[in-house]
């Protein structure tokens, strides 16, 4: 195995670790695992996401996903957060489990909860 095919590999074993730990880094691994995405193809799928809203600015690369389920990112960009929601097609509870572990406070949290609720 190459070093760059090794630090891959180590970066995805440790999500997945963190994984484990905690619930909502644990509900988007599950969600990623169901849609068979990895952190790199979950990063494409936000950055598509955020193109098509019109959205250039905030950037969501794979290290950008790596740091959100490793916990190291408590509150990433608002954006992104709904974007990452809505790439995973979580469901309303699982979806404010993740919201409230990335720092939402309740009031964005209800009217995020209304918003999923009309789709």
């Amino acid at each position: 195995m190459s070093r760059s095919e090794h630090w891959k590999a180590e970066a995805q074993k440790r999500a997945r670790l963190s994984a484990q730990a905690d619930g909502p880094a644990q509900i988007l691994t599950a969600a990623m695992e169901r849609l068979g995405l990895n952190p790199p193809r979950l990063a494409r799928e936000i950055q598509t996401m955020l193109k098509r809203r019109g959205l250039n600015k905030p950037k969501a690369d794979r290290s950008t996903v790596y740091r959100i389920l490793n916990g190291r990112t408590k509150r990433p960009n608002p954006a992104i957060r709904n974007a990452l929601v809505e790439v995973l097609k979580l469901d309303v509870e699982d979806a404010s489990t993740v919201q409230r572990g990335l720092g939402w406070n309740e009031s964005t949290l209800n009217s995020d909860r209304s918003e999923l609720r009309k789709d």
